[in-house]
């Protein structure tokens, strides 16, 4: 048998009745807001806290020291962290018609250049990248070498 619900059970009722599409409406505003916030964090995060892999360019001129000109087809070779003859090198070039060469895409750490052209001396330098720029620009000169035939 089914009884008379009491004058506050009915009140209760009719009031939760009135309230419940309120609290959905403010429960579903909620959950949108945090969904969004948290889909936001989610795409801002990885910008901040994964290393940017910056990469540097290293490119110039060789050119004759006493002329000033172009030198075709000098060897560039670039080590990296230690000159190693035994290994092969981290990568190598020759320079251009215009005597003009590239080393795109080099990782920060601390690099040797040989620079060798026939009939010329030699260089060797260093070179440090700390992944501040994203170019560096090295004009190089070299110096005739003396061969004397006996």
């Amino acid at each position: 048998m089914k009884t008379q619900p009491s004058k506050l059970e009915s009140r209760f009722q009719r009031v939760t009745r009135r309230v419940h599409p309120l609290i959905k409406c403010f429960l579903h505003q909620m959950f949108k807001q945090v969904i969004i916030k948290l889909l936001s964090i989610l795409l801002i995060l990885p910008s901040f806290s994964f290393p940017q892999n910056i990469t540097t360019s290293i490119s110039g001129f060789v050119t004759d020291a006493v002329t000033g000109e172009a030198l075709i087809g000098t060897n560039i070779l670039i080590y990296k962290d230690t000159i190693d003859i035994s290994n092969p090198p981290f990568s190598g070039t020759a320079t251009n018609s215009y005597g003009f060469f590239v080393f795109p895409n080099l990782t920060k750490g601390n690099y040797f250049q040989i620079i060798r052209h026939i009939g010329y001396k030699t260089i060797i330098k260093e070179i440090l990248l700390d992944g501040k720029r994203d170019q560096i620009v090295i004009n190089i000169k070299i110096q005739n070498e003396e061969v004397k035939l006996e």
